[in-house]
């Protein structure tokens, strides 16, 4: 990815993840993206970079743009900063993608696309708030938009703070993964990452 002339002040999307990415994005060859906590669309950027090739690509960004991510950030500037990266993005995209900005807590956006009908989701990627209770909540909500086949990433799954462990992402990825063990299939992923792809049918044992 290019990052000339994009504002990115922190590289959350790391180099490890990124090279991941590099191999499995052409595989699944997304058409039809949810990424849930945009911040300044590092992403979202490098997304459509990398399918910019794609006729109806069609990418929807949920985050508030309105917390504090780090002490002394003003959300503001945060919102600033995605809307110029996700500009510059599709200004250089081959094929204008079609990206939508969702700015709301994700658990009503999500409430809402359910309600209204829209699904068929090809990749859907977590990286929101880090709290358990907020990250179970958006994978439940999200897996019922995701496509039979389509894939889910979990971003911070070994992110740890000075909090109790229930406000961690792990405890919450390992509980959804564990009661959606039957609807879906882990993937080989960086040890910061979990891969799930959403089964058509049910297994059976």
């Amino acid at each position: 990815m290019d990052t000339q002339d994009y504002i990115f002040t922190k590289d959350w999307f790391d180099q490890n993840s990124r090279q991941n990415w590099d191999k499995i994005i052409p595989i699944i060859n997304p058409k039809k993206i949810l990424e849930i906590g945009s911040y300044e669309g590092t992403a979202s950027c490098y997304l459509i970079e990398k399918l910019s090739k794609n006729n109806s690509l069609e990418i929807h960004c949920v985050d508030t743009w309105s917390e504090d991510y780090i002490v002394g950030e003003e959300g503001s500037s945060t919102e600033k900063r995605f809307d110029h990266n996700l500009k510059l993005a599709i200004s250089k995209a081959e094929k204008k993608p079609k990206c939508l900005k969702h700015k709301s807590e994700s658990h009503l956006i999500l409430s809402k696309m359910i309600a209204e009908g829209e699904s068929d989701f090809d990749l859907i990627y977590i990286d929101a708030s880090h709290y358990a209770v907020d990250v179970l909540t958006d994978a439940v909500l999200s897996f019922r938009l995701l496509r039979g086949g389509g894939m889910m990433i979990f971003d911070d799954y070994l992110w740890s703070g000075d909090e109790n462990i229930v406000y961690y992402p792990k405890i919450a990825i390992d509980a959804f993964t564990n009661v959606f063990s039957k609807h879906l299939r882990l993937v080989p992923a960086p040890i910061t990452q979990i891969y799930a792809i959403k089964i058509n049918e049910f297994i059976k044992e």
